[in-house]
């Protein structure tokens, strides 16, 4: 079964590469790329290192990367990986993207998941992030409907405490709980 998931892992991860060289020019910075490539900064596969695909810079870092090109900025990072469950998922065992065709809007086209492209294997694909990604509950909703695997291990907050612990993590290290802040909002009008 290790094999088997190695191989759809394999197929994904070419797709993956496939996709970001789609529509890219050579001298593409990688900033550039992951605010606009249609996967981000992809890095490969390489020894024990698996796939890493850079997928968000936030716009101070982009005006960090624009106005010190020395400068090594670091987005947001996913691992794509293959994991082992309780039910069967059709993945593929060999790449899908077809060759040289692509959709109406520019998007590469697909082969379909048949028997000779893939395989019901007790397994899915998942993307492990570095740190906690601030998502929605309607987002997670979306996902698990999406892909019918449930998400466990969700730490639900309030977005403004979310807010200040991205703010203040890297300010402080002692706890960054909420509950003795007080938040104000000023309004204006007409104007």
């Amino acid at each position: 079964m290790k094999a088997k998931g190695y191989l759809a892992l394999k197929a994904l991860e070419k797709d993956l590469y496939s996709m970001s060289l789609q529509d890219r020019t050579e001298d593409v910075s990688r900033v550039t790329e992951v605010l606009h490539g249609k996967v981000g900064h992809l890095v490969p596969r390489t020894g024990g290192t698996p796939l890493n695909i850079e997928f968000y810079v936030s716009p101070y870092q982009a005006l960090e990367a624009e106005l010190n090109p020395d400068s090594q900025v670091c987005g947001a990072k996913i691992v794509v990986t293959v994991e082992g469950t309780d039910t069967l998922h059709r993945l593929p065992i060999s790449p899908l993207i077809a060759a040289f065709v692509t959709g109406e809007d520019g998007s590469p086209a697909f082969l379909p998941l048949t028997d000779e492209f893939s395989m019901d294997l007790p397994a899915c694909f998942l993307l492990k992030s570095h740190q906690p990604i601030p998502m929605s509950s309607s987002s997670i909703e979306e996902i698990q409907r999406l892909t019918g695997i449930q998400i466990a291990d969700l730490k639900l907050a309030p977005l403004y405490e979310l807010i200040v612990q991205s703010t203040l993590k890297e300010k402080c290290s002692e706890d960054l709980s909420t509950h003795n802040f007080c938040f104000f909002v000023v309004s204006t009008v007409g104007v």
